[in-house]
């Protein structure tokens, strides 16, 4: 499909925006300049990896175009965020460039919302196009066949795309389906990157939804507002566990390639997150027993092997304190034993 000169054009014009976007996507540029040249950057070297993966889908630079496609773009500048907010996070209250702070927070939680939206947006169509029924499960479970026309819709008001009445149907017929097993392995294993990205990008969203100054991993519990979605969902957000929809992206990833260990790798992050430590080394673990373990599974499990032996010795050590102090149960005199004599007549 496609010209292969054209594709050799494109991927040369790819290679030559990234130095421009890491030049301005640095922190250290100045501000509106950093802003508009690192967004025009970008979304020229989005759309020049998304006319590989789209218009040339069975070429061999069209098999990992995906993970350059995040490691260029989305995680490149989630990186660039996070060296900037998380020593913000980390410092005490107070902080005199608060709104300055704030205000960054702001633009790394809309940009990762953005990123949701471009993802969500990738794995729909590519289900749609190459017709991977074996994907309609998952993107039932994640409510992606619904969200992707409401972005569609969103995204049309703004005049950035053309409504397409392809996104209604409900079991549209592939534009491209693969010629061969081969390929569709293939095309399946771009969306099972894909819902890890969008995992990862819905932990970061929950992670860093909380306030600057917090350092800790937890996120903030906050009522939902309701909307259009029905009835009751408020009292759901409530009892929604963290990092849920982080979980249910990973979840969905390993049903989906169950022989791969990166959704293990995953969710034993989102374990650790929510303090199941037990839960953490056993997806650590699992993350190995697989045939395509994933490469730091077994470092990741000896770290938080040691990580749980130095809290629970801490853990310990409290406790030990705990006792020792006057006053404490534990330091009461021990009352005499009573005789049988004595207990009879009790």
């Amino acid at each position: 499909m496609g010209d292969p000169s054209k594709l050799s054009r494109v991927q040369g014009t790819s290679k030559g925006l990234w130095p421009t976007f890491v030049e301005s996507s640095s922190f250290e540029t100045p501000g509106i300049v950093r802003l508009i040249s690192s967004s025009n950057a970008r979304s020229r070297i989005q759309r020049k990896y998304k006319d590989i993966l789209f218009g040339f889908p069975f070429a061999r630079q069209a098999q990992a175009v995906d993970q350059s496609l995040w490691s260029d773009t989305s995680y490149a500048l989630i990186a660039q965020y996070r060296s900037r907010i998380d020593p913000i996070r980390a410092s005490p209250p107070g902080n005199k460039n608060a709104v300055e702070n704030r205000k960054m927070l702001q633009k790394f939680l809309a940009f990762l919302g953005a990123e949701g939206t471009f993802w969500s947006g990738i794995v729909s169509r590519l289900v749609r196009i190459h017709g991977l029924t074996e994907a309609n499960g998952a993107m039932v479970a994640l409510g992606m066949n619904i969200v992707e026309f409401e972005n569609r819709e969103s995204l049309a008001r703004q005049g950035q795309i053309d409504m397409a009445p392809a996104a209604l149907e409900d079991n549209p017929t592939p534009t491209h389906p693969p010629p061969s097993h081969e390929h569709r392995s293939n095309k399946l294993l771009v969306v099972f990157r894909a819902l890890i990205y969008l995992g990862d990008i819905a932990r970061y969203r929950e992670q860093y939804g909380t306030h600057p100054n917090k350092a800790n991993s937890e996120p903030s519990t906050k009522r939902s507002r309701g909307g259009r979605r029905g009835k009751g969902g408020g009292a759901e957000k409530l009892n929604e566990k963290p990092f849920s929809k982080a979980e249910a992206f990973y979840v969905q990833a390993r049903l989906l390639l169950p022989d791969y260990g990166n959704p293990f790798n995953q969710l034993a992050i989102v374990h650790s997150y929510q303090h199941d430590f037990f839960g953490a080394a056993l997806n650590y673990y699992r993350a190995l027993c697989v045939r395509k373990p994933f490469p730091t599974a077994q470092d990741n499990l000896i770290r938080r092997k040691e990580g749980s032996k130095k809290l629970v010795a801490t853990i310990q050590a409290k406790e030990k304190a705990k006792q020792s102090q006057p006053g404490s149960l534990r330091q009461t005199t021990t009352p005499p034993k009573i005789s049988r004599v004595d207990s009879n007549r009790m």
